[in-house]
């Protein structure tokens, strides 16, 4: 795939590139994620198969955790456009392979764009938005979160935590949702700001549905609920006044999604 062999800082560069022309054409990966069930799938293959994905789509404000209110105005604005990249599992092309139709054009790697608002309000308060589209496939994905973030005298630390909502539309033949938190401490210094966190995300998927396969009917009800801790580790950079960069990877368990953010600060 396109990022194959590269290092972590070469794929971070590489999906804030990508993420705009993913606006103007989704047809930047021949391979699609449409696909129907075969049979009805284990618990644990269809675990397999929605997680990945439902987990990549938690809300992401891809920014440092400081208040972002007060710079011209009472109120500030941050409006950007970022893309989340991340690898599919062998475990999940396995599952694919045994219990759907889509195996052979299942992505090895997924790359999605996201538009991503930000408001800062007085009280080191910011409300957020996300939307997302995921290329060659009807899912979208559309969120609200709220980041409480402050800042102690004396000290050049920044502190938020941060609550995220986000449901999945489109995703035939699955009802998905999720909800995830956050707790991320930053060193509030110019131009460049790294950060460090940890977060959870709770999340859901549902098929009930039939599917013919081969002039056979299939019914498949299957549902999963599930957990997913994570770490994280990003980078905000303001070398030009009002343009912010950002970068940050979610390491989990099962997956580590890479994150990328160009954006107009106001």
């Amino acid at each position: 795939m396109f990022f194959k062999d590269k290092t972590s800082q070469r794929k971070l560069m590489s999906i804030l590139s990508v993420s705009f022309s993913l606006f103007m054409s989704h047809k930047i990966f021949a391979s699609s994620l449409d696909y129907q069930f075969t049979a009805q799938p284990s618990q644990s293959d269809y675990d397999n198969i929605v997680r990945p994905i439902v987990n990549s789509t938690r809300f992401q404000f891809m920014s440092f955790p400081g208040a972002s209110s007060g710079r011209i105005l009472p109120l500030s604005i941050s409006v950007g456009a970022g893309a989340t990249y991340f690898d599919v599992a062998s475990s999940t092309k396995t599952s694919l392979s045994n219990y759907t139709n889509g195996s052979a054009n299942f992505p090895a790697s997924i790359v999605y764009p996201r538009i991503i608002a930000q408001l800062g309000i007085p009280f080191g308060l910011d409300v957020a938005l996300n939307y997302a589209q995921i290329p060659n496939s009807n899912i979208e994905l559309s969120g609200i979160a709220l980041q409480y973030a402050f800042k102690p005298k004396l000290i050049p630390l920044s502190f938020a935590l941060r609550a995220g909502y986000t449901q999945i539309a489109n995703y035939a033949p699955f009802t998905a949702s999720s909800t995830n938190a956050e707790l991320l401490i930053g060193l509030a210094v110019p131009f460049l700001k790294p950060y460090l966190g940890a977060g959870a995300n709770w999340s859901n998927a549902s098929t009930n549905a039939d599917f013919t396969s081969n002039g056979v009917t299939v019914h498949v009800s299957q549902s999963s609920a599930w957990t997913e801790f994570y770490g994280m580790g990003g980078l905000h950079v303001t070398f030009i006044p009002f343009i912010g960069i950002d970068f940050n990877a979610q390491i989990s368990s099962s997956q580590t999604i890479y994150n990328a953010k160009l954006s107009l600060d106001i």
